[in-house]
């Protein structure tokens, strides 16, 4: 995981890794489907008030075929 001095929102320090469940996920804008070349989004959240400081593709190798 990734580590993050402080979150902006509270101060606080003690982060969590997330993902996002089933069929919540991300594809490219050209996708008709969305079934071929998902990628799971991720998060980093704030243990403290819960906020979401980080977003991100857990596999970016997919996103970077995306056109």
């Amino acid at each position: 995981m990734t580590t993050h001095p402080e979150c902006p929102w509270c101060g606080g320090t003690d982060f969590v890794e997330a993902k996002h469940m089933p069929y919540q996920n991300v594809a490219p804008l050209s996708s008709t489907l969305a079934l071929i070349g998902r990628a799971d989004l991720r998060y980093t959240i704030c243990r403290n008030c819960g906020t979401v400081v980080r977003t991100y593709v857990a596999d970016v190798d997919k996103v970077r075929r995306w056109r």
